[in-house]
């Protein structure tokens, strides 16, 4: 019989955390019929024992992957998804953790009984090692409200760790269309998955509490994609993302999120006093991309990061230094 529900968990040195990430669905308060999917990804610490003793305890709700090599995010993402079955799709991260135990029935009711869209998300907060809120994603003006891909693309966009979605992989073509994950970038997978949802229909956003994202101070032996790339490294990534996305959706106006991704590397440049790597940043644009109206969005752009980032800085301060 086919579930109610697809729960996508993807897993790489989690150890520390993913005993949280599955009790927090295993806690859910529903009578609909869920399966999770636990796509691990080549991980040598202690996470691939924790996903398989709870996968013997709960043999019919826990569905382990174990890759035998690295796949990368989005591979591995991909590959979990072709594995669900479930009507709807929802998503949590191995290091992340749900906070309101009927948020299954919540999203369920929510596309049951409104067919116009095509996913639904909420509120999640990031919290410092998972403890002390720092802020929350949508914002509060954002909330209760029909996201269309205009909208995302202009700069309001949503949170893909609480998002439930139709399951598109099962529809006709769906298959290759999802593909374009893997297609698009090796390393980021937020933006592509927003977009493809978007194209398909608008999400509504509610405003409750669902999930929180951990925000973890680096270490020296750290596994994720946030502390092996530097700034640039990771504007270099996200570039060649919207660039190769151009190619594919040539009718998607992305200035938006190109100027998104040159501002941070700008203000980076602006703190180190070497704009070289800014100016190779922003020759590696599409050629039409390359004009006033993105040069406009990243002074824009640059001005709302900067009070984030200050806003940030002052209270991870506050809490102890991060």
């Amino acid at each position: 019989m086919q579930p109610n529900i697809s729960i996508v968990m993807l897993s790489y040195y989690h150890e520390k955390y993913i005993k949280k990430a599955i009790e927090s669905i295993l806690c859910q308060v529903t009578d609909l019929t869920y399966e999770l999917i636990i796509a691990d990804d080549c991980s040598k610490d202690a996470t691939r024992k924790i996903i398989s003793d709870y996968a013997n305890r709960y043999p019919d709700k826990i569905k382990p992957i174990y890759n035998e090599i690295n796949l990368g995010i989005t591979k591995n993402l991909y590959n979990a998804i072709s594995h669900c079955t479930g009507k709807y799709i929802t998503f949590l991260s191995g290091d992340d953790f749900w906070i309101d135990e009927k948020k299954l029935e919540k999203q369920y009711q929510f596309l049951e009984e409104h067919k116009e869209y095509v996913a639904v998300t909420g509120v999640v907060e990031a919290r410092l090692n998972g403890k002390e809120i720092i802020s929350c994603s949508p914002e509060r003006g954002m909330v209760d409200k029909k996201i269309t891909l205009r909208d995302y693309l202009s700069g309001r966009t949503f949170d893909t760790h609480s998002v439930m979605i139709h399951n598109f992989y099962n529809e006709n073509g769906g298959k290759e269309y999802m593909r374009n994950i893997v297609k698009f970038s090796p390393y980021i997978d937020d933006s592509t998955t927003c977009i493809l949802i978007l194209k398909k229909g608008p999400a509504f956003t509610m405003s409750d509490h669902f999930g929180v994202y951990r925000v973890i101070k680096g270490t020296a032996n750290a596994q994720n994609y946030n502390s092996k790339n530097t700034t640039f490294q990771k504007a270099e990534k996200e570039i060649e993302l919207y660039s190769n996305m151009t190619k594919e959706f040539d009718d998607l106006d992305l200035t938006q999120l190109f100027a998104r991704c040159l501002s941070i590397a700008a203000l980076t440049s602006l703190l180190n006093l070497s704009f070289s790597d800014y100016r190779k940043l922003y020759n590696s644009l599409p050629k039409k991309y390359k004009n006033g109206r993105t040069k406009c969005a990243v002074i824009g752009n640059m001005i709302k990061t900067g009070k984030r980032v200050i806003k940030l800085r002052i209270l991870s301060f506050i809490k102890g230094g991060y």
